[in-house]
């Protein structure tokens, strides 16, 4: 067993949501909507959310939502009279190829979320976005809120102890760290523009 952070753990549940969809979450409402039913009645609360004009709103999982955009590990493609929404973005994964590492890191973490999370985007995540907001509106919860008022609030602890081994945790960490990812992208960056003349280098003789 080992432990990861309250943001990193964070980060995990929103690309989990995400890699439930089929072809991503069409537009922040739905996503929000999506992650609220999930988490309703779930032991471990990541996001906080209040009351909002269109129903239920997560100011922290829209800074989560950022961080994964500027890690490039999601995208967001303008929608166009879609079905589903239309207007805003389409949130999905930028490379499917990590979607797997990132449903097995979740499963390991929290296979009860990862289950509850599942459930709620097929029941509401293809809904029509009327609907879907008809719906929210109507939970009693939210009927007895004001707006602008907090009616769910996170209660992560500092650590969360996962299903991991201590390396696979840094692993996880480093993955979802937008410090690293940012310096690892200047690094790569400048070793493509920067020409290395190997003469200049010494030779290093081992015994």
């Amino acid at each position: 067993m080992g432990t990861i952070s309250t943001e990193t753990f964070k980060r995990l549940v929103l690309l989990g949501t995400l890699a439930e969809f089929k072809d991503g979450s069409y537009g922040e409402k739905r996503l929000h909507k999506v992650v609220y039913m999930a988490l309703r009645d779930a032991p471990l609360k990541p996001f906080t959310f209040l009351r909002y004009i269109f129903g239920q709103y997560s100011e922290d999982l829209m800074e989560t939502k950022d961080q994964l955009l500027s890690m490039g590990h999601i995208i967001a493609e303008p929608i166009q009279g879609h079905q589903f929404g239309k207007s805003g973005n389409i949130y999905r994964f930028s490379d499917m190829e990590p979607l797997l590492y990132f449903q097995t890191a979740l499963s390991r973490a929290s296979f009860d979320l990862k289950v509850r999370l599942g459930k709620a985007v097929d029941t509401f995540g293809y809904l029509k976005e009327e609907e879907l907001i008809k719906r929210m509106y109507a939970l009693p919860e939210f009927l007895r809120t004001e707006p602008g008022e907090i009616f769910f609030t996170a209660n992560l602890p500092e650590r969360i102890e996962v299903k991991l081994d201590e390396e696979e945790c840094d692993e996880l960490e480093l993955s979802l760290n937008p410090g690293f990812i940012a310096a690892a992208a200047r690094i790569a960056q400048a070793l493509d523009e920067t020409e290395i003349d190997f003469t200049k280098l010494k030779t290093v003789n081992h015994p």
